[in-house]
């Protein structure tokens, strides 16, 4: 591809059937950080034209500002002096007021993904407001909007309520939506003049409902620019130190709340809320169940956990057992090593600080309270019996949480010394048909104690062995803390799905059976040919 100079991360274009265009711009941005999975970038969305790209060349004089870079509806840049910091700045800068293109050429120097909108003709909201409020403001810590580019405050107003009418789609609290600031040009001719203005605007904005506006904004500010008689430098330095305490403050409540994502995080999460944005403008976007594409609770989860309830009921265990054993389950399922925590020195403190991805309650009832409480109801029968359950489950899922936040131990420790510390009552639950190590899936090898154990439980209880990235050797079950030695092959991850295919009857049904043969006269007897593959399908003879 040719040399590319394209800085936009975010397109549109159509008037009436919108699309969405989006590329490589955030994977490429983050490639200039050091450790992306381990830095939690603030992301800073300026809207104007002239004055905020003024500001920005000041507020950022170490960074490119070319007129020559080819821009969109969003761009984005990297503040090129944070790319070392735990916290790098992510610079967005957007114009509110531009039109849109009725058509875009697909670029030649980057792939581009357009995805047209499943939008209803007839909208309340403008297709610009709609995409601001809905999906560019769901990662902004500050917007920066400069009302010299406005035509005043009044302007500002209008655009801000309009941002509040339109509502946020994030799932996540309050407390972390987006703060904005308010630059307004210093009226040097009449102070009072200047003072009213801004007293308009506070008036307009709390016409909005207050709830409206503590859902979509944690913050509004007005300040003012000094005038154009001190230097550029001196005019903006202010502004500068207003956005990094705003954004400071942003990451304070990130990380109060759990929801602190590193780069990597929202590089995914960004892909996802494009794709949700463009299929739907009412639905919120649910961040938790957006964590868990491609490993989501299946169908079948409430039935192990029925299995290991009724199990649990037949020996007798105590609820604290119980409770124990299913908390100890969903931490190792909802928080797998590497991927979710991070710990570092703080600055300001002496003390390390662990950054986890999602609170556990807020985790728990979004998705899996309500697999618990059918299983409960199944076991108990009564309703109000499985919203105790859940209580005292959710209570003890958050004292575990803690745990591995405060002893700075993975999950799967954590799951494997609750399983010791109560292995005299489990050793003696047995079943093929669910694997008690997680509780997720069914099992695949049978220990030599007589537990059983699936294919993920076997990589993460088990030691890879030397040079056979594919073989893992578990020394001691994790559930009846009994000495086994058991060698289990898994899938390898390289390998793709292996199907059987046969067409036809005739000589097209023999052939293939003469290649099997051949086949597994190579491999010898200990091995059944049909083992060999995942799935097998046919017509005629190949279907016998």
């Amino acid at each position: 591809m040719n040399s590319c100079d394209h800085i936009s991360w975010l397109q549109i274009s159509g008037r009436e059937e919108t699309s969405i265009h989006h590329g490589d711009r955030f994977a490429k941005v983050i490639t200039q950080l050091t450790t992306a999975q381990s830095q939690y970038p603030s992301l800073i969305c300026f809207l104007g034209r002239k004055q905020k790209m003024t500001a920005m060349r000041e507020l950022f004089p170490y960074n490119n500002f070319k007129r020559s870079h080819r821009g969109g509806f969003v761009n984005l840049r990297l503040d090129s002096a944070t790319t070392e910091s735990d916290f790098p700045l992510l610079l967005l800068d957007s114009d509110p007021l531009s039109p849109i293109p009725h058509l875009l050429h697909s670029p030649t120097c980057h792939q581009e993904d357009v995805l047209p909108t499943n939008w209803p003709r007839k909208r309340e909201h403008s297709t610009i407001d709609t995409l601001y409020g809905r999906l560019v403001f769901l990662f902004c810590d500050v917007i920066c909007l400069f009302a010299e580019d406005f035509d005043g405050l009044p302007q500002v107003a209008r655009l801000i309520q309009s941002w509040l009418r339109v509502r946020s789609a994030s799932s996540l609290p309050g407390k972390v939506r987006p703060r904005v600031i308010i630059v307004a040009k210093e009226e040097t001719d009449s102070v009072t003049h200047s003072f009213l203005d801004l007293e308009d605007l506070r008036l307009s904005l709390q016409q909005e409902d207050i709830v409206r506006r503590n859902e979509v904004f944690a913050s509004i500010t007005l300040m003012r620019l000094a005038g154009d008689q001190i230097s550029p430098l001196a005019r903006f330095r202010r502004l500068k130190e207003v956005i990094l305490l705003e954004a400071d403050r942003a990451r304070e409540m990130r990380l109060e709340e759990r929801v602190l994502f590193s780069a990597k995080h929202i590089q995914c999460f960004l892909r996802q809320a494009i794709q949700h944005t463009a299929s739907s403008i009412t639905e919120p976007f649910d961040f938790i169940a957006h964590s868990r594409l491609g490993n989501e609770l299946r169908h079948d989860y409430e039935t192990h956990v029925c299995v290991f309830l009724n199990l649990a009921r037949r020996y007798f265990l105590s609820m604290t057992t119980v409770n124990r054993f299913l908390a100890s389950s969903i931490v190792m399922d909802a928080y797998p090593p590497r991927m979710h925590s991070r710990h570092f020195a703080c600055p300001d403190h002496i003390l390390l600080i662990s950054i986890t991805v999602f609170d556990s309650q807020r985790l728990f009832r979004s998705l899996y309270r309500q697999h618990y409480f059918r299983a409960f109801k199944k076991a108990f029968e009564f309703d109000d019996q499985a919203v105790r359950r859940c209580f005292m489950l959710e209570e003890t899922l958050a004292a575990q949480f803690r745990a591995v936040e405060t002893n700075m131990q993975s999950s799967a420790l954590l799951r494997a010394e609750g399983l010791k510390l109560d292995s005299k009552y489990l050793k003696q639950l047995r079943t093929h048909l669910t694997c008690l190590n997680c509780l997720r899936r069914r099992p695949e090898h049978v220990l030599s104690c007589g537990h059983a154990i699936c294919d993920i439980c076997l990589q993460i209880f088990g030691s890879n062995l030397e040079g056979q990235e594919s073989c893992f050797r578990v020394n001691e079950c994790a559930i009846c803390s009994q000495e086994v030695s058991v060698i289990g092959r898994v899938k390898p991850v390289t390998a793709g799905p292996r199907i059987l295919s046969i067409d036809g009857g005739g000589t097209r049904g023999v052939v293939p059976l003469e290649f099997l043969r051949l086949l597994q006269n190579v491999i010898g007897p200990a091995l059944p040919v049909q083992d060999l593959f995942d799935q097998a399908f046919g017509t005629s003879s190949g279907k016998r």
